[in-house]
């Protein structure tokens, strides 16, 4: 009671530290709001030149880009990998970026496309390329205008083989990249009528690029000074850098990280479960009624029943299998991480090449493929099931433009669709399936990604032996306790080593080949030599310098990162680039050094500078302008040098020519322009050269105007 009277009396001051308490809570959430309005990191993924783009939206277009992405795939295999999941996200910003930055180009210039102009991209006689790809018409070689009307009327009609609005999305995607790409195509127009290329230019350019000059050349290579003989000073960096800045320039944040990677490996104790596993069950398939039941419930790699020539197998043991009887064994055997147990089922001859007719109509679309199958399986139930005549089908239905009635010299009988002698290189996989290894029937359906065939081999030549082989197979894995025990290290070597300088003391007792550096942008996704891992990339953007993770796991190793450095965008300083500027200036103090050399030597002939170097001179014909590379003396090819030689008079020594590798003294001894001049062709060389200028220009104006918006991107925030 006393402490209820105490809190009585304090009455209106008790009243008053609540209200305050509760007004800094509420104060707290709303400035909490508000900075996250004014930074745009808590709901907006972007912001691009004042247009926000949301986490929805950007999902929203990843999704579309995915479904395409699935669409257009040819191997059936319907998901969608790690690493190409990361580069639609990557595909898809680039996208979304130049489109919102790009399209108020286009219209502060005044480039729009008309409706009239879209029917006329997308069904007239000028159609988009696009178009005649999705909707061809084999007749024409334009677009099948009947085809795109009948899918546009049909686009929120239910099809089997589509989703609903499916369709609806295809034509969306389809119209905005016919659009995007005819303003794109009006810009660069609008710009290339800008430039031209002057009369002299063309033949100022053909007279270099038809004229040769045979020199004599001395190479004095950087290699020749060694490093530790070229003093370095701190100044000579900050010098360099002020001179050389916009080289060094970035556009955007990165950091250097210093990383140790742990491979996550089976130990013995795995490799003898492994071994034991294989034992027992090799026992079992020796007395198994059904091998086939038997691989595909215990065996990692079911049988295919395929046929394979010696040529076409790999892995261990091949030519121990292959001499092996049907019903023969071999195993169990070491391959590569995985032990086996390998079975001869089968053993015949097949041909290495073969004569075939077929029936081929070609599919480019969903709907092209509704319509045509009905017509296939009518012909093929002729063929197979009431014995039309191959030939004459052929003749009739066939799209293989290749197919005309030709005569067979060794039959003289008319073939329609026949194709002559054909190895397995010369057709797609899916044809040579059936054509060489599953023949066993009169006519064959096929599919691949150029259309569906119907197949009848005419003569074969089975001269090549073949055997099936059913493979019992177990790969060698690390066990739980072993993997706990490699992540038990991992952590103790992360925990022993989370300051700098222990860290960097630790990774000298490692093998290099285990310790690596590399500098990464804040929105990469993947590690050269490590992997993907945004989760890494997103820690070593939230750490500060010189923190060291925890251990990460990244496909089938660890990583522990330590934050070496933190490059702001724009000019970094000396310490941030010192091994970059380190190496340019070494080079350019050796190129100095060496210069100063030919200097001193006073020399007034080639030769006699070489004997006063200790170095040969090499001969070299034929150097022209337009080819980079003099002779064999440089891989990165040496234009300085090229350069130097077209301006030189014929004779004269050089002064010292400072190239990639080395520093260079040259004589042109003779100059061989073209024999006789071709005026028509100043035209055709100034014209190219208009046109490298042109598309440098309209590619680099573009360019600008992308690096030039105002874009905050949060995309490492939300990915």
């Amino acid at each position: 009671m006393a402490v209820i009277g105490k809190i009585r009396g304090l009455g209106w001051k008790l009243a008053f530290i609540i209200g305050i308490v509760l007004f800094l809570f509420l104060i707290s959430s709303e400035l909490q709001n508000v900075n996250g309005l004014f930074n745009g990191s808590k709901t907006t993924l972007a912001n691009i030149n004042g247009t926000s783009i949301s986490p929805q939206d950007f999902d929203k277009k990843i999704n579309e880009n995915e479904a395409n992405f699935l669409l257009n795939k040819r191997d059936g295999n319907q998901n969608i990998s790690e690493e190409e999941r990361q580069q639609i996200r990557e595909q898809t910003w680039n996208e979304l970026k130049t489109s919102t930055i790009m399209d108020k180009v286009y219209q502060e210039n005044g480039l729009l496309v008309t409706t009239e102009e879209k029917l006329e991209l997308t069904q007239g006689k000028f159609a988009h390329p696009v178009m005649k790809q999705n909707f061809p018409d084999p007749a024409t070689g334009g677009v099948n205008s009947m085809a795109v009307k009948q899918f546009v009327t049909s686009l929120d009609k239910p099809q089997e083989g589509f989703e609903p609005g499916q369709k609806r999305k295809i034509w969306t995607n389809l119209e905005k990249y016919i659009v995007d790409d005819r303003h794109n195509t009006k810009y660069t127009g609008l710009l290339s009528k800008t430039i031209y290329a002057p009369k002299w230019a063309g033949e100022m350019l053909y007279n270099d690029y038809t004229t040769t000059s045979d020199l004599s050349v001395i190479q004095l290579l950087y290699g020749s000074i060694p490093d530790k003989d070229v003093k370095i000073e701190d100044q000579d960096l900050k010098e360099y850098l002020t001179a050389h800045s916009k080289k060094y320039e970035t556009k955007e944040e990165s950091r250097r990280i210093k990383f140790v990677t742990f491979a996550v490996t089976p130990s013995t104790f795995d490799s003898l479960e492994v071994s034991k596993y294989m034992s027992e069950k090799f026992a079992e398939l020796k007395t198994t009624d059904n091998d086939t039941v038997f691989i595909n419930l215990y065996s990692e790699s079911q049988y295919n029943g395929q046929w394979q020539r010696k040529s076409e197998m790999s892995g261990a043991n091949i030519d121990s299998i292959f001499s092996l009887p049907v019903g023969g064994y071999a195993g169990p055997y070491y391959d590569g991480m995985a032990m086996k147990v390998a079975k001869v089922t089968n053993r015949k001859m097949l041909s290495d090449s073969v004569q075939y007719q077929q029936v081929f109509f070609s599919i480019k679309t969903q709907e092209e493929a509704n319509a045509k199958i009905v017509i296939f399986d009518s012909l093929f139930k002729q063929l197979d099931t009431l014995g039309g005549d191959m030939t004459a089908i052929a003749n009739a239905f066939s799209e293989d433009p290749a197919n005309t009635q030709q005569i067979s010299a060794t039959e003289g009988m008319k073939l329609g669709g026949f194709k002559g002698w054909t190895t397995k290189s010369m057709v797609s996989p899916q044809l040579a399936y059936f054509l060489f290894d599953n023949n066993e029937g009169r006519y064959m359906k096929v599919q691949d990604d150029k259309g569906i065939y119907i197949l009848k081999v005419v003569r074969d030549n089975p001269t090549v032996p073949a055997i099936k082989v059913s493979y019992l197979t177990k790969s060698i894995i690390p066990s739980k306790e072993t993997e706990d025990g490699i992540l038990s290290t991992v952590s103790k070597f992360a925990n022993d080593n989370h300051d700098a300088n222990k860290f960097e003391l630790a990774t000298k007792k490692i093998s290099p080949l285990n310790t690596r550096e590399f500098t990464l942008a804040e929105n990469d996704y993947q590690i050269p030599g490590v992997g993907i891992s945004r989760q890494l990339i997103r820690w070593v953007y939230e750490a500060k310098k010189f923190d060291v993770s925890t251990p990460f796991r990244v496909d089938d190793k660890y990583v522990v990162a330590m934050v070496r450095q933190i490059v702001p965008k724009g000019v970094p300083s000396v310490d941030q680039i010192k091994v970059e500027l380190t190496s340019a200036v070494l080079k350019e103090k050796k190129a100095a050094l060496l210069s100063k050399k030919v200097t001193a030597a006073a020399a007034k002939s080639i030769d006699l500078l070489a004997s006063k170097l200790g170095v040969q001179v090499v001969q070299i014909p034929g150097v022209n302008f337009a080819n980079p590379y003099v002779g064999n003396l440089s891989r990165n090819g040496e234009p300085a040098v090229v350069g130097a030689a077209a301006g030189l008079v014929k004779g004269k020594l050089s002064s010292p020519i400072v190239g990639n590798e080395g520093v260079y003294v040259l004589v042109v001894n003779d100059v061989k322009p073209v024999p006789v001049k071709d005026a028509s062709q100043y035209k055709i060389y100034g014209s190219g050269v208009g046109q490298q200028i042109a598309s440098r220009i309209v590619s680099g104006i573009a360019k600008a105007i992308v690096e030039k918006a105002n874009i905050t991107d949060n995309r490492s925030t939300f990915y």
